[in-house]
């Protein structure tokens, strides 16, 4: 016995349209989210001033419509924002974690509490976790820094942008491609491989006088100043660790100013690191410290700093017409000072203003 089923071709067709505008639509909303994320648009905003006497480099975050000074810190792990101004933004908790965290060689523990939010960078829109605790990401506890900072942009979000900081023109731009750079004819440019440490913030080795120096942070966030009488304002470009201090000065013993028998500067009035010679250099000793850091004061020294996240360099471009800002011409007066009071036997040496 066979058995007919009558069904009108029509309704066939309709639903076969049907299905095949459901599959474009779900392919084009497909493509539109994967080119969202992958956009290569470069965006651009200015860097603000906070007139604090640091060389930190401050970004605007809007949240809830509001505007924020974020500091661009690639020594921080995470964001972070004060607990005080969060409570301001109206930001509460989301979760909070339990977390081992390390300052210098000590170990910490504490409870860390974080909100998940949604914020924006010029037109820039996007969200990430911000921890509310004061803790600078998983490094740092320093509360003193962040009640004068308020906010800390950390590598959770760096990590995923290419960043160009033009130092000339005060502005900064991202994106997730390449970003084209405004070079000049005569630039130089400092090229410095980086790596990732096992907090995600940025480490790189460096060659100075052609002496391998490993494992030293670049770090935006650390900004440190010879605290002796009139010379507060002359920063240190950088801090070296003990070990590290120890290193460079056995094998070129003359650069060595002693300011007494635990404090140690160099004076350097030329330095070769990586493929640049530097000319004028502060460096210091810190007792504290078990690695050697990059401070903020050294990028700014450079017209521009590139930060290609994606292929894990940093590029630092200075020219002649930029000798004010490249050439120190203030060593020498500093270095009257250090001599003076390492005969005198000051101890008083470090202003930390990370």
């Amino acid at each position: 016995m066979k058995i007919h089923l009558n069904v009108d071709k029509s309704i066939v067709l309709i639903f076969i349209f049907l299905g095949i505008i459901i599959f474009w639509v779900v392919y084009i909303i497909s493509q539109m989210n994967f080119f969202l994320i992958k956009s290569t648009k470069t965006y651009e905003v200015n860097m603000i001033d906070r007139s604090d006497g640091s060389d930190h480099l401050y970004v605007p975050v809007t949240i809830n419509n509001s505007v924020y000074p974020f500091l661009f810190d690639t020594g921080s792990s995470k964001n972070v924002i004060e607990s005080g101004l969060a409570r301001k933004i109206g930001l509460s908790a989301h979760r909070t974690v339990y977390m081992t965290m390390i300052r210098f060689n000590e170990n910490r523990s504490d409870y860390v509490s974080y909100v998940k939010q949604k914020f924006s960078i010029g037109h820039l829109k996007t969200k990430s976790n911000f921890y509310l605790s004061g803790h600078k990401g998983l490094i740092i506890s320093d509360i003193g820094l962040m009640q004068s900072v308020g906010a800390i942009m950390g590598m959770e979000t760096i990590k995923h942008f290419n960043w160009l900081f033009n130092f000339a023109d005060n502005t900064v731009s991202f994106s997730r491609g390449k970003i084209t750079i405004p070079t000049s004819l005569d630039d130089q440019i400092l090229s410095i491989d980086f790596f990732r440490s096992e907090y995600g913030t940025i480490r790189i080795n460096l060659s100075i006088e052609g002496i391998i120096i490993h494992n030293v942070a670049f770090d935006t966030g650390m900004d440190i100043t010879p605290n002796i009488m009139n010379c507060k304002s002359e920063k240190a470009d950088i801090v070296f660790s003990r070990s590290d201090f120890d290193t460079l000065t056995s094998q070129k013993p003359t650069m060595t100013t002693v300011l007494n028998q635990t404090e140690r500067a160099l004076i350097i009035d030329s330095m070769q690191i990586n493929d640049l010679t530097m000319q004028g250099i502060l460096a210091l000793e810190h007792k504290e410290y078990d690695k050697s850091y990059i401070t903020a004061h050294f990028a700014r020294r450079f017209r521009m700093m590139y930060i290609d996240t994606k292929n894990r360099k940093i590029q630092l471009y200075v020219s002649r017409s930029d000798s004010a800002r490249h050439n120190r011409k203030d060593l020498q007066l500093i270095h009257s000072f250090l001599i003076h009071h390492s005969n005198e036997g000051d101890a008083s040496m470090f202003s930390d203003e990370e």
